[in-house]
């Protein structure tokens, strides 16, 4: 299912312009009634599984809506525009269009489902502890919307109808009313306003839904790789005087336990059929193991470790995290939708111009902040503190250091020279 929902948002990226001639693209692509039949299935068997009822689960009615507007769409598009349009009912179609958005916009029903926990996320494990660091990601859980059930907000499954409907409201109005658009946009302002706000709630949910595992600090670092290179078998726990949590039985290393190498993104909002073999890469998570090859070189001198190796390991751990984040993000489709929302706000002007995506795209200012570079007072804001080239001879030292040269000890002549890449110095330190 969680491939089938993954096909259903990749797709409707191409429909997600809010440009009617972006809609000749449906003749590249599966149909509209296939890849909403696709929504239906998926979701029928989700319900399936809880044991629900299908005629309480109202997402079920998604594909139905929005068979109207496909329809007076097609029609729209066929008719000659500058002559007769026999089959063209405008009262009929913008109700149509009118109805799908509005109700995907102003009733919660459509965007929860029967949460199954067999169907979150959970590492494969060798033995009792997951191969996973940090808090297993879960998606937050209430009983308020199907009674006997337990449910959980999921902005996937009708996202991709919600940016839909509001490309058919728009394309259908334009040609229905092709000289009328502005008038259209003063009359109904409230209305888009409505629904770009709707849409970043949605939006940011599934942003925060986006989990990274945790980084290791250096004590946990040094009481992964201290046993290594000592010959013997990792610690449960750092060693006092180191503090750690208790984990629950059901829970998995996080911050504060022995590192155990794992470092990765995982979408909660993602339905897993089965656990994660680690390390694994989908459309619902990236998730890998830190290389150990050549750890024997690493000296066993914890304060050694701390002050030349772990900001090291810190460094590629946290622009691995950063890399990992963002294709997740693109590869769910979450880019397109701050791309439809920057339409709708231009479109209403409560902006003048559409806004950078800071998810999707690298920035100084964060790299600077992640990495933990000294900036003025502390303050991340003064990122210009730091040149560019600062930053790419911190990304060549993080992909060349190793166990035996960690990052701060690579000497200058094995840098790589100048004039280097941006982006490819950045790729070779996130990986």
């Amino acid at each position: 299912m969680d491939n089938v929902i993954g096909l259903v948002a990749n797709y409707y990226q191409v429909l997600s312009g809010i440009i009617p001639l972006v809609l000749s693209a449906l003749q590249t692509g599966p149909t509209d009634s296939e890849v909403l039949r696709a929504v239906y299935q998926a979701v029928q068997e989700l319900v399936r599984e809880a044991g629900a009822v299908e005629d309480e689960i109202r997402m079920l009615s998604l594909a139905e809506m929005m068979r109207a507007p496909d329809g007076d769409l097609v029609i729209l598009q066929n008719e000659p525009p500058n002559g007769p349009q026999p089959h063209v009912d405008p009262k009929r179609f913008f109700s149509d269009a009118e109805q799908a958005v509005l109700a995907l916009s102003g009733q919660d029903v459509y965007w929860y489902r029967p949460f199954l926990r067999e169907r979150t996320f959970s590492p494969q494990a060798p033995a009792l502890v997951p191969l996973w660091y940090g808090t297993l990601p879960r998606p937050p859980t209430d009983t308020s919307h199907y009674e006997g059930y337990t449910t959980v907000l999921d902005p996937q499954l009708a996202l991709p109808a919600f940016m839909k409907a509001i490309e058919l409201f728009l394309a259908i109005e334009t040609l229905l009313e092709p000289d009328g658009f502005t008038r259209f946009l003063e009359q109904w302002r409230a209305t888009l306003v409505t629904l770009a706000d709707t849409l970043e709630q949605r939006y940011r949910t599934l942003v925060q839904g986006l989990a990274r595992s945790d980084v290791p600090t250096a004590d946990d670092a040094v009481s992964f790789v201290i046993p290594l290179v000592r010959g013997s078998t990792p610690l449960a726990t750092p060693e006092p005087p180191m503090n750690f949590v208790e984990v629950p039985l059901e829970g998995a290393p996080r911050s504060g336990w022995a590192w155990n190498t794992v470092f990765g993104v995982v979408d909660a909002y993602g339905v897993f059929t089965s656990p994660v073999l680690v390390p694994s890469r989908e459309a619902s998570h990236i998730v890998d193991m830190f290389p150990v090859d050549g750890i024997e070189a690493a000296p066993a001198d914890e304060e050694w470790l701390r002050i030349h190796h772990y900001p090291w390991i810190r460094d590629r751990v946290v622009l691995g995290l950063m890399a990992r984040w963002k294709a997740l993000y693109i590869i769910r489709g979450y880019d397109r939708a701050w791309s439809v929302l920057q339409h709708l706000r231009v479109l209403t002007k409560q902006q003048g111009v559409h806004l950078p995506d800071g998810n999707r795209d690298w920035s100084a200012r964060e790299l600077v902040r992640e990495l933990g570079l000294p900036t003025v007072q502390g303050d991340p804001a003064h990122y210009q503190d730091h040149s560019l080239s600062d930053l790419i001879e911190r990304f060549d030292r993080v992909a060349k250091g190793t166990w035996g040269t960690p990052r701060d000890d690579v000497s200058p002549d094995q840098l790589t020279p100048r004039p280097v890449s941006f982006r490819e110095r950045l790729a070779a330190a996130a990986v």
